[in-house]
């Protein structure tokens, strides 16, 4: 929103990803309160905690209504397109997850697998070297071994392959 309100008081015009995009909003004190709750009702192996929350928003339709509260009446939204990784709707979980059906004190608890203490020190020496060799191939290799359902973008798996060449 604030990237919103610059262009509308430069004159814009407001960029937006997609017409299609959304995002989900919590405003700071929601936040520090599904934080609070989530502390509050976790024990030591729930999981990950996230907030219940409304239905998500059509970045577009904020633009729009921002101009519209603006006196800038005259201000235009460009389509900018979806850069690399850019998703046009947030996921809050993956296949392999669950959500748990009822909210705890405001928040979700979303459960899975976890890995051994010993897979996880490995998968973070593997990605130390990774980075100390500076391989794109050999990091991006360790983060999908550490998180399976994590997929490169095209952009990234493009880099390893012109490297490779």
């Amino acid at each position: 929103m604030p990237l919103f309100l610059d262009q509308i008081t430069q004159g814009g015009p407001i960029t937006v990803t997609d017409p299609a995009a959304e995002r989900y909003f919590l405003t700071m004190d929601e936040g520090v309160h599904s934080v609070l709750c989530a502390v509050a009702s976790c024990s030591a192996d729930d999981g990950v905690a996230i907030p219940v929350m409304g239905a998500p928003v059509s970045i577009a339709d904020l633009a729009k209504y921002l101009i519209a509260q603006s006196s800038a009446k005259d201000v235009t939204i460009v389509y900018t397109g979806l850069r690399p990784g850019d998703k046009l709707r947030e996921e809050f979980v993956s296949s392999g997850e669950s959500v748990s059906r009822e909210p705890v004190n405001g928040v979700y608890w979303i459960h899975s697998s976890r890995l051994s203490g010993a897979a996880l020190v490995a998968g973070l020496a593997e990605l130390t070297t990774a980075m100390d060799e500076m391989s794109l191939a050999k990091l991006l290799a360790g983060l999908t071994r550490l998180v399976p359902e994590y997929e490169p973008s095209a952009y990234l798996r493009e880099q390893v392959a012109m490297a490779a060449t």
